[in-house]
């Protein structure tokens, strides 16, 4: 049901067949590092507005001005700025997206499961740690969304290639959504305290949910080593209060 012209599931197989030479330097670069910690941010329904606001006045570009893409820009461009990189360091957030309901033509209302692809963004350290970088952040993910939105396949001929030449690059990646209601989850016990995801720790990844407060917010998590998780936390707060 799903279109696969070019054959990509044999394509990705193949693809990321790698020898135990590559295998095991890949496993190197996906091991958290030591020490680290499992935080939770919360970004509240008014600050959404305030750095959808902020965002949509700098840029001298149309784009839809989404929750999903301030937040992705605002954590990504926290951590750009905490861990100084070379400003021609080539960066790259990666972030799901659900084709279910914009292939063409759609998938049947019986379909049952994911169809989800990754999306990539990339940017210069400099360009994201200036004056403007959540701006220019925010407008990237907003314009890639919008991309999804109309061809949720577009250069899928190249995905294999494109996914190995990107992840050993180590980037920014994005688990779960605000969709999920994962605060909604009822085991038996009443609502959820507090929701951490373990495995973002292993893949250098943030997560995402609806804020447990239901206010409308997002919360996110992290894990980084102790000192890197404070200068985080940080810069967080403060960009928040501006």
């Amino acid at each position: 049901m799903i279109p696969n012209p070019s054959d990509l599931y044999s394509r990705f197989c193949s693809n990321f067949a790698v020898d135990a030479k590559s295998t095991e330097s890949i496993m190197m670069n996906l091991a958290p590092p030591p020490f680290s910690i499992l935080c939770n941010f919360t970004i509240n329904a008014d600050q959404l507005r305030r750095l959808k606001e902020m965002a949509s006045s700098k840029s001298n570009f149309s784009f839809h001005c989404s929750t999903i893409a301030v937040t992705y820009a605002y954590a990504w461009v926290c951590l750009v700025r905490l861990r100084g990189y070379p400003e021609e360091k080539h960066l790259y957030l990666v972030f799901p997206g659900d084709c279910r309901h914009r292939l063409q033509p759609p998938l049947p209302a019986e379909y049952f499961g994911n169809c989800i692809a990754c999306y990539f963004v990339e940017a210069k350290a400099g360009d994201l740690a200036g004056e403007d970088g959540f701006t220019m952040a925010a407008r990237l993910v907003g314009e890639t969304i919008e991309r999804l939105k109309h061809d949720p396949l577009e250069g899928m001929d190249n995905w294999p290639e494109k996914y190995r030449e990107i992840w050993m690059q180590q980037p920014f990646s994005v688990l779960g959504s605000p969709s999920f209601k994962v605060y909604d989850v009822d085991f038996g016990w009443g609502r959820l305290v507090k929701v951490n995801v373990p495995s973002i720790a292993w893949l250098g990844a943030m997560s995402v949910s609806e804020s447990r407060y239901a206010d409308g917010g997002v919360e996110i998590g992290l894990a980084l080593p102790k000192q890197e998780m404070d200068e985080f936390e940080a810069q967080f707060s403060f960009g928040l209060t501006l």
